[in-house]
Protein backbone atom coordinates (compact mmCIF):
# COMPACT_ATOMS: atom_id res chain seq x y z
CA UNK A 1 0.00 0.00 0.00
CA UNK A 2 0.90 3.83 -0.68
CA UNK A 3 0.23 7.04 0.86
CA UNK A 4 0.20 10.07 -0.13
CA UNK A 5 1.31 12.78 3.04
CA UNK A 6 0.96 16.56 2.64
CA UNK A 7 2.80 18.86 4.41
CA UNK A 8 1.36 22.30 4.89
CA UNK A 9 4.34 23.92 6.34
CA UNK A 10 4.04 27.43 7.50
CA UNK A 11 7.57 27.41 9.27
CA UNK A 12 9.34 27.71 6.04
CA UNK A 13 12.46 28.00 6.96
CA UNK A 14 12.43 23.92 8.31
CA UNK A 15 11.87 22.84 4.47
CA UNK A 16 15.96 22.56 3.76
CA UNK A 17 16.13 20.42 6.92
CA UNK A 18 12.93 18.70 6.29
CA UNK A 19 13.84 17.60 2.61
CA UNK A 20 17.85 17.06 3.67
CA UNK A 21 16.37 14.57 6.37
CA UNK A 22 13.68 12.56 4.03
CA UNK A 23 16.48 12.17 1.33
CA UNK A 24 18.01 10.40 4.71
CA UNK A 25 14.86 8.46 4.64
CA UNK A 26 15.35 6.69 1.67
CA UNK A 27 11.94 9.26 0.20
CA UNK A 28 13.29 9.81 -4.18
CA UNK A 29 11.27 12.94 -4.60
CA UNK A 30 8.85 15.40 -3.23
CA UNK A 31 6.85 18.24 -5.25
CA UNK A 32 6.88 21.46 -3.47
CA UNK A 33 4.64 24.58 -4.10
CA UNK A 34 3.52 27.57 -2.39
CA UNK A 35 0.15 27.89 -1.09
CA UNK A 36 -2.12 30.40 0.48
CA UNK A 37 -4.74 29.91 3.53
CA UNK A 38 -8.05 31.01 3.81
CA UNK A 39 -6.85 33.23 6.47
CA UNK A 40 -3.78 34.43 4.83
CA UNK A 41 -5.94 35.21 1.36
CA UNK A 42 -8.49 37.11 3.26
CA UNK A 43 -5.93 39.52 5.67
CA UNK A 44 -4.51 39.89 1.90
CA UNK A 45 -7.46 40.98 0.16
CA UNK A 46 -8.65 43.28 3.28
CA UNK A 47 -5.59 45.27 2.67
CA UNK A 48 -6.38 48.83 1.75
CA UNK A 49 -4.61 48.89 -1.37
CA UNK A 50 -5.94 45.74 -2.59
CA UNK A 51 -4.62 41.78 -2.90
CA UNK A 52 -2.39 42.61 -5.17
CA UNK A 53 -0.75 45.09 -2.61
CA UNK A 54 -1.15 43.49 0.14
CA UNK A 55 1.35 41.14 -0.97
CA UNK A 56 3.85 44.04 0.17
CA UNK A 57 2.05 43.78 3.60
CA UNK A 58 5.03 40.63 3.86
CA UNK A 59 2.57 37.96 4.98
CA UNK A 60 4.44 35.09 3.88
CA UNK A 61 3.11 32.10 2.03
CA UNK A 62 3.30 28.54 2.74
CA UNK A 63 5.46 25.47 0.91
CA UNK A 64 2.82 22.30 0.89
CA UNK A 65 5.21 19.62 0.47
CA UNK A 66 3.56 16.09 -1.22
CA UNK A 67 4.87 12.77 -0.81
CA UNK A 68 4.49 9.24 -1.55
CA UNK A 69 5.10 6.79 0.43
CA UNK A 70 5.31 3.00 0.86
CA UNK A 71 3.76 1.46 3.74
CA UNK A 72 7.69 1.15 5.24
CA UNK A 73 8.30 4.91 4.85
CA UNK A 74 5.06 6.23 6.47
CA UNK A 75 6.11 5.70 10.09
CA UNK A 76 9.48 7.10 10.31
CA UNK A 77 8.60 9.80 7.67
CA UNK A 78 6.00 11.45 9.46
CA UNK A 79 8.08 10.92 12.90
CA UNK A 80 10.70 12.58 11.42
CA UNK A 81 9.05 15.29 10.39
CA UNK A 82 7.14 15.74 13.41
CA UNK A 83 10.35 16.11 15.43
CA UNK A 84 11.61 18.65 13.39
CA UNK A 85 8.72 20.64 13.97
CA UNK A 86 8.92 20.15 17.61
CA UNK A 87 6.05 17.75 17.58
CA UNK A 88 3.67 20.94 16.00
CA UNK A 89 3.17 22.36 19.32
CA UNK A 90 4.21 25.84 18.09
CA UNK A 91 1.32 27.81 16.47
CA UNK A 92 1.45 28.46 12.92
CA UNK A 93 3.74 25.22 12.53
CA UNK A 94 1.77 23.31 9.75
CA UNK A 95 -0.52 20.42 9.17
CA UNK A 96 0.02 17.26 8.08
CA UNK A 97 -1.93 14.31 7.12
CA UNK A 98 -1.88 11.33 5.13
CA UNK A 99 -4.00 9.62 2.36
CA UNK A 100 -4.16 6.47 0.82
CA UNK A 101 -2.59 6.41 -2.52
CA UNK A 102 -5.11 3.94 -4.70
CA UNK A 103 -3.74 4.04 -8.25
CA UNK A 104 -0.89 5.90 -9.52
CA UNK A 105 0.94 7.00 -13.29
CA UNK A 106 4.27 8.18 -14.39
CA UNK A 107 7.22 9.11 -12.35
CA UNK A 108 9.28 6.42 -10.07
CA UNK A 109 6.20 4.40 -9.07
CA UNK A 110 3.23 2.73 -11.26
CA UNK A 111 0.77 0.94 -9.10
CA UNK A 112 -2.82 -0.02 -9.42
CA UNK A 113 -4.04 -0.93 -5.54
CA UNK A 114 -7.34 -2.18 -6.80
CA UNK A 115 -5.87 -4.43 -9.32
CA UNK A 116 -2.87 -5.83 -6.78
CA UNK A 117 -6.01 -6.57 -4.15
CA UNK A 118 -7.49 -8.47 -6.92
CA UNK A 119 -4.62 -10.49 -7.64
CA UNK A 120 -3.93 -10.64 -4.02
CA UNK A 121 0.23 -9.23 -3.87
CA UNK A 122 1.34 -5.38 -4.08
CA UNK A 123 1.80 -2.97 -6.43
CA UNK A 124 1.71 -3.73 -10.11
Amino acid sequence: MYYQLTLVLQRTERLPALLRRLRQLGVGGATIFETEGMEHYLRRAAHPFGAALGDLANIPFNKTVLVVLSEEQLDPVTEAITELLDSFKRPYTGFLFVQPVVLARGGRLSFDARKAAEAGGGPV
